[in-house]
């Protein structure tokens, strides 16, 4: 699909809720039968095709953990799972994750942060640490991470206010409704669908313009990396093979020699590029594991499962849910 088709030149609040309700009640249709998610984000939230008015599928149920009723602590969580910028404040404690958290309540969590990105193009969690001289990739990153565990378990949601004047109030009651910090007191799904938001009348509201341009630019660099990060792999891979193949030993000829003495320039030059660079502060896209703000693994799509909120049998083409907002955001 063309980076060309997204986002819609009139990116309104109604479009965002059109969809974010479609999750909510995927969400909830697992919830009823004691499903948790656990690992809700966009790169999990797909879309039929490329419009407004596309169904939502909600996809790849890995870290899903179901409840049976009549089990003594069926249904708690004690696992650190999920991608860093999504995780609820609980998954981070380790004390309450000791104890036991409810999944499902972190999935109530985790959809905010969706609903938060997709009205924004913003994460809602401000951790830009000072850039030290020397400060390796790794440390920044390390101290990226505990500024967003620090933000996250005191519930510092940040709302700038450039870009959230355009978004009703109603809408941002939802998104601090749903980021309450204690997991007691935040709401189910059903409760959350019940907030005004889901009923007023938005027609006639302004598009969101700074949304929009917010969206376009958070996708252009997550495109940018996911590239970078892409070549760095093919390039370690390449480096990794070369140096089993050195150490069976064995006659090589000139040309298998050439060969490998290049490729292993070439491998070395692109660790050493990436070595030098860093990711951008307001994404948080790199961690020692994975990306902070996007996958949490690199699990294969054929152990991806599907809820399908409405069926419309249109298009065969998927993309994640914020695809339809800037031009294509799913990795």
């Amino acid at each position: 699909m063309s980076a060309r088709h997204y986002p819609p030149a009139q990116f309104r609040e109604l479009d965002v809720r059109r969809l974010f309700k479609q999750l909510l009640i995927a969400l909830g249709a697992c919830h009823s039968v004691g499903i948790a998610h656990r690992d809700v984000k966009p790169d999990n939230i797909m879309l039929t095709r490329p419009r407004t008015d596309a169904t939502v599928k909600l996809v790849d149920f890995g870290f899903a953990k179901q409840s049976f009723t009549g089990i003594a602590g069926a249904g708690r969580c004690s696992s650190n799972l999920g991608s860093p910028m999504f995780k609820a404040p609980e998954v981070w404690d380790g004390a309450k994750r000791s104890a036991g958290y409810s999944g499902t309540k972190a999935d109530v969590w985790s959809a905010g942060v969706v609903l938060f990105l997709m009205l924004s193009g913003q994460y809602p969690f401000r951790c830009q640490p000072r850039r030290r001289p020397g400060m390796s990739t790794k440390d920044y990153v390390r101290a990226q991470k505990r500024l967003l565990r620090d933000a996250v378990l005191t519930g510092s949601i940040h709302f700038s206010p450039a870009v959230w004047a355009e978004v009703s109030s109603e809408a941002r009651v939802v998104v601090s409704t749903m980021l309450t910090v204690s997991a007691s007191s935040r709401p189910a799904i059903d409760k959350c669908l019940e907030l005004p938001w889901f009923s007023t009348s938005l027609e006639g509201r302004a598009a969101l313009g700074v949304a929009r341009r917010q969206l376009v630019g958070f996708n252009a660099r997550r495109k940018l990396r996911a590239g970078f990060f892409a070549v760095h792999a093919a390039a370690g891979t390449l480096a990794a093979l070369n140096h089993a193949a050195a150490a069976k030993g064995g006659k090589m000829s000139r040309h298998d020699t050439t060969g490998t003495a290049d490729s292993a320039a070439a491998s070395h030059r692109s660790s050493t590029a990436a070595a030098a660079v860093s990711p951008t502060p307001a994404e948080l896209d790199v961690a020692a594991s994975g990306t902070l703000a996007g996958g949490s693994d690199s699990r294969s799509s054929d152990r991806r499962a599907s809820v399908t909120t409405t069926g419309d049998g249109a298009g065969t083409s998927t993309a994640g849910v914020l695809e339809l907002l800037p031009a294509k955001v799913s990795d």
